[in-house]
């Protein structure tokens, strides 16, 4: 199904079939069959820039959101490995740093590098997803 949509060529190498296994391993809660895999597809892939509705927007626009991304990308950027364990120390640290919890944390985050305000857990899919990508997506709200 990526292969007919354009993310992934038509042969995979051994690295690229592991890090797909771990793709959908991220997101196995949330299809109810295969095919639905191209749904998420957009989280880990660059093909396409994540567009927002206008409420989305306001929210990631708010100086506590930029501020909670701020923070994450920081600490993001510091991480020399990126696993759930990490993820979920990383989201403490900001926590912590920001004094914001709950939809105030968690809503610009899920925004800012899913393009969605529902989805996956977080903790399972930061770690699957490329480092620059997240830091280019949490950088273009910081500076927006």
């Amino acid at each position: 199904y990526l292969q007919k949509a354009d993310y992934l060529p038509s042969q995979v190498n051994e690295q690229q079939y592991n890090w797909l296994l771990k793709m959908i391993e991220s997101i196995q809660d949330h299809l109810h069959c295969v095919s639905e895999v191209c749904d998420f597809a957009d989280i880990f892939f660059p093909k396409k820039d994540i567009t927002f509705e206008t409420e989305e927007e306001k929210t990631l626009k708010t100086p506590e959101s930029k501020q909670v991304l701020e923070s994450l990308g920081k600490n993001l950027a510091q991480s020399s490995e990126i696993t759930v364990e990490t993820v979920t120390d990383i989201f403490k640290q900001v926590q912590t740093q920001t004094g914001l919890k709950g939809k105030n944390f968690f809503a610009p985050v899920r925004l800012a590098l899913t393009g969605r305000p529902h989805g996956p857990e977080l903790t399972k899919i930061i770690p699957v997803v490329n480092k620059d990508l997240l830091l280019k997506r949490i950088q273009r709200w910081i500076s927006g």
